[in-house]
């Protein structure tokens, strides 16, 4: 049993390589009951086959934790729309807020989308609905902060009024990786050419050493579909807008009135809003360095 509990390499990948092949499960369990088989193997298809996923799986980084905890929370709001039941939604939230001890500020990102479909997707009086919403916040809230402040609580120093973890969400996610505002000022100036620096030796008069210029790329919206994002995520994005468009319009009903959506447009309304909130923060975003992969 030794051999199996050391530290090994595969052992270190082993967890995101299991929750990459659960997303994809839960992709075709997601997709499957609203569009039928083949688009659920579709979707699955094109989880797997996304280069930024598979090379993701094989590392030890959070971000198949993230993607699965969230794919499952969508599973479970899918169920509280269906059976109107409220522990169902909590629990969705509850995720929510377990896949914010996993990745930080970037799980919120699928919360305005969530709340966006179960009100528009349950048939209750809007007083409910908002009774319901406070609650699954107020777990949400619950299950957020039981780990920066366990960690607050038992490892600040007794003299200290600095708070390690609140202070990472704050400073390190809020600020730099989010909005990344605190590096807007740093960034701005490396742009610019820096000036020659003068070094002396011992044989020869001064000379002048420019220093290296840092690169520049796309910042904002551009980024998704600048050279280095464009061939690992980017090349989708055309398929999820004329797909996006093209089955709002195939999945409506005459007699309805625009605002009432049927069960197919509101998963795909769903899906849609997934992908532009993402979209709207990198647009805001002042960082011009994008990660990849």
């Amino acid at each position: 049993m030794r051999k199996f509990f050391c530290l090994h390499a595969w052992s270190v990948i082993l967890p995101s390589i299991v929750l990459g092949v659960g997303s994809v499960a839960l992709m075709y369990q997601l997709v499957t009951p609203y569009f039928g088989r083949f688009a659920g193997r579709l979707a699955a298809l094109a989880l797997t086959l996304t280069p930024a996923v598979v090379a993701n799986s094989r590392t030890n980084n959070l971000d198949a934790t993230l993607i699965f905890t969230l794919l499952l929370a969508l599973l479970l709001l899918q169920k509280a729309i269906t059976l109107q039941r409220l522990c169902w939604l909590l629990s969705s939230f509850a995720l929510v807020g377990l896949a914010f001890n996993v990745k930080l500020l970037q799980a919120f990102l699928i919360l305005p989308v969530m709340m966006l479909v179960y009100w528009l997707a349950t048939r209750q009086p809007w007083q409910r609905k908002l009774q319901h919403l406070s609650l699954a916040f107020l777990t949400l809230a619950i299950t957020t902060l039981i780990w920066p402040l366990s960690v607050d609580l038992t490892a600040k120093p007794a003299n200290s009024n600095h708070y390690v973890a609140l202070s990472l969400v704050y400073n390190y996610q809020a600020n730099n990786q989010v909005l990344s505002q605190s590096t807007a000022t740093t960034t701005k100036q490396s742009h610019t050419r820096p000036k020659p620096v003068k070094t002396t030796t011992a044989s020869a008069a001064p000379v002048d050493q420019p220093q290296p210029k840092a690169t520049k790329t796309d910042s904002g919206f551009l980024s998704l579909i600048e050279t280095k994002l464009g061939t690992q995520i980017s090349w989708l994005l055309p398929f999820a807008v004329f797909g996006t468009l093209g089955g709002l319009a195939y999945y409506r009903r005459k007699q309805r009135r625009w605002y009432q959506l049927t069960k197919e447009q509101q998963q795909i309304l769903l899906w849609a809003g997934w992908l532009l909130q993402p979209t709207l923060v990198s647009h805001w975003r002042t960082s011009t360095s994008p990660f990849t992969w």
